[in-house]
């Protein structure tokens, strides 16, 4: 094996030694003990990665040749596993997977200091006829249908260092706040800093900024151009309004939230407009590489794109699904997520060794469908 495979293959090791047992241990999914049952955890786990690593739908017939010596589970079998599990109880075992995996990255190294976060939701469709139940929210029409699972996930978008730290399944009836005040709740539960948070225009609301701002979270959102803030606009043309200046909004039922407004001219006769709960002298005074002030305090804005980044990876090793089971649909939907962050965990290691070695996340599930057929080499028990 050449020096840069063997690096690939130590880290990517050391990550499914630090975050697979924790699939096995906390999903808590039974299996026969019997001495002459076929399948057991490693074949379930097992299928799983398969299932990720070639985006398969959950009910494809397993055609690959994952060695001789085991017999590959049948996708009913697979899905009746999943199904033994209840919704409910399905859903807090993936978010404590998801907890655990990330106290799991801070143990070796991640996440010690304060990070730069972005909170966003991600829509996964469906299409069955089941659109009246609380996992499905509507939003709108797309790839062919208007009901979708959405995920809310707090993503650290340091570069290098990107993952989730935390996801919520987004209920029917549930608001923005509450899902971002149990996002935020979940990374101080974990000892994780957040030192600013970035969010999409989506947010721009008069609960969340007032919320944030009592929680002591530095952000920074897109201000959508409201009446309030067209007549900012207006008077920055006008020159009676500065770049950073100090505005309010108000709500439907008379709750009000100030904040500082940043409008930055794009120069073909639109304007940028940020809102944040940074004083107007430490947006002046801020410095971004070669950018400084109002300018400057925009372009940091731009790293926010990683949470993007992260959810096309999150879709690269999504499994997919026609089963109208809930427990089936929310294990699948969490799973890409565990992958995704032992992937980062990978790249960590790597880095920490002072090795060169890039790990794909692609290269990464097939290395934890190797593993997890070697005895030598499972931490699941069997």
């Amino acid at each position: 094996m050449k020096n840069k495979q063997l690096r690939q293959h130590t880290s990517a090791k050391s990550a499914f030694k630090a975050i697979g047992p924790i699939l096995c241990t906390v999903l808590q999914i039974e299996f026969s003990t019997r001495c002459n049952a076929m399948y057991g955890p490693v074949e379930f786990f097992g299928r799983l990665f398969e299932m990720c690593k070639n985006r398969e739908y959950a009910e494809t017939a397993h055609s690959s040749a994952t060695g001789a010596e085991k017999k590959t589970p049948t996708s009913q079998w697979i899905l009746g596993k999943m199904k033994t599990v209840r919704r409910d109880y399905m859903l807090k075992r993936c978010q404590k997977v998801t907890d655990r995996t990330v106290r799991q990255m801070r143990r070796r190294g991640m996440f010690r200091k304060p990070v730069d976060v972005a909170i966003d939701k991600h829509l996964v469709c469906r299409y069955d006829r089941f659109d009246r139940i609380v996992n499905t929210i509507k939003s709108k029409y797309k790839r062919g249908t208007c009901n979708f699972n959405c995920l809310a996930t707090v993503n650290c978008i340091v570069e290098g260092s990107r993952a989730f730290l935390g996801a919520k399944l987004f209920l029917r009836g549930q608001s923005n706040s509450q899902t971002i005040s149990e996002l935020i709740e979940g990374c101080r539960r974990k000892g994780i800093a957040i030192r600013s948070l970035k969010m999409d225009r989506e947010f721009f609301a008069v609960d969340i900024m007032n919320m944030l701002d009592e929680a002591g979270i530095a952000f920074t959102i897109p201000a959508i151009k409201t009446l309030g803030v067209k007549n900012a606009i207006n008077e920055f043309k006008q020159g009676v309004r500065d770049v950073v200046s100090r505005h309010s909004i108000t709500s439907a039922d008379g709750n009000t939230a100030d904040f500082t407004l940043i409008i930055l001219d794009r120069g073909d006769g639109k304007f940028f407009t940020f809102a944040t709960n940074a004083s107007i002298g430490e947006v002046l005074a801020y410095n971004s590489g070669a950018m400084k002030g109002a300018e400057g305090f925009a372009e940091e804005y731009r790293s926010r794109w990683g949470v993007e980044t992260a959810y096309k990876d999150y879709e690269s090793a999504r499994p997919r699904t026609t089963s109208r089971n809930e427990s089936v649909r929310i294990l699948l939907l969490f799973m890409p997520i565990f992958m995704y962050n032992a992937w980062c965990l990978a790249k960590h290691l790597a880095q920490a060794s002072c090795h060169a070695a890039r790990v794909t996340l692609k290269g990464l599930l097939k290395l934890f469908c190797r593993f997890i057929l070697d005895p030598c080499q499972t931490a699941f028990p069997t």
